[in-house]
């Protein structure tokens, strides 16, 4: 199960599925670009790249649990 992250976009937010960020372009000090695998247009952000980047990071780094639990147990 892949995680997810929230960025803020212009009309409101939107969920990115971390694993299929390509890129994050910097447009201005308060505006960044998502670039995602598969997709020709990218996600504009209304926030700064590197608030986008840390939360890519840091939902890299964490594990996501598994339906089976924290150590595989089916049941």
């Amino acid at each position: 199960m892949a995680a997810f992250i929230e960025v803020k976009i212009l009309g409101g937010v939107s969920f990115i599925r971390v694993d299929q960020v390509v890129a994050v372009t910097y447009n201005d000090p308060m505006r960044c670009t998502v670039l995602l695998h598969g997709s020709s247009q990218g996600i504009g952000c209304a926030e700064p790249a590197s608030v986008v980047l840390k939360r890519v990071k840091d939902a890299l780094e964490t594990p996501v649990p598994t339906a089976g639990g924290a150590h595989g147990d089916a049941g």
